[in-house]
């Protein structure tokens, strides 16, 4: 482990590099490295395009699985363990993409199914954590807002705008007052479909 203070300057050094190559807006207080390639990292928060919380992480805690490659921009983790995510994803008034697409299309090069955005985790594991859903141009804009929200997901990836994975455990409760106690489900996103 190294100091609180060097851990910090790691931060500041990561978020600026990022920031500045991909003109995002990403701040992380605190990231801790061990010699075994371990990762924690503490307060992590991305801003969409409109200054508004994309998402948000009180802890993450995952290991590198190639160094070199997350130098060229992909993220390639082992296992995740994220808590108290919360993941904002907006399609705000008058706008066709949503917050998260946008951000994605930052990292993006365009090239179909080789997009120059890579994040991959062999499983993450959530807890405590909330996923809401909104679009502004609809006359009920709240799709979903999911709290309370636990779950395994497992072969996670985003390649360019499109993710996928297996959710092998999720439980949550939505805001209209269903509680899912055990969903297992294959999930894909792309800007074009939602299933």
């Amino acid at each position: 482990m190294t100091l609180p203070q060097v851990q910090t300057r790691i931060a500041q050094y990561v978020t600026e590099n990022l920031n500045e190559d991909y003109k995002t807006d990403i701040q992380i207080e605190q990231i801790a490295v061990t010699i075994y390639g371990g990762v924690k990292l503490k307060n992590v928060l991305i801003k969409d395009h409109h200054k508004d919380t994309l998402i948000y992480a009180n802890r993450i805690s995952t290991n590198i699985l190639d160094v070199n490659k997350l130098i060229n921009g992909k993220l390639i983790f082992g296992n995740l363990r994220i808590d108290r995510l919360l993941l904002n994803m907006k399609t705000y008034k008058k706008e066709h993409d949503s917050n998260l697409n946008l951000f994605i299309d930052a990292f993006d090069d365009g090239k179909p199914s080789s997009g120059k955005f890579l994040f991959t985790s062999k499983n993450i594991f959530l807890e405590k954590s909330r996923f809401i859903l909104t679009d502004e141009n609809r006359e009920v804009p709240k799709d979903v807002d999911f709290t309370k929200l636990h779950g395994h997901l497992s072969d996670f990836k985003i390649q360019g705008p499109n993710v996928n994975t297996i959710i092998e455990k999720m439980s949550f409760q939505d805001h209209r007052g269903l509680f899912v106690k055990n969903l297992e489900s294959k999930f894909s996103y792309t800007k074009n479909k939602f299933f």
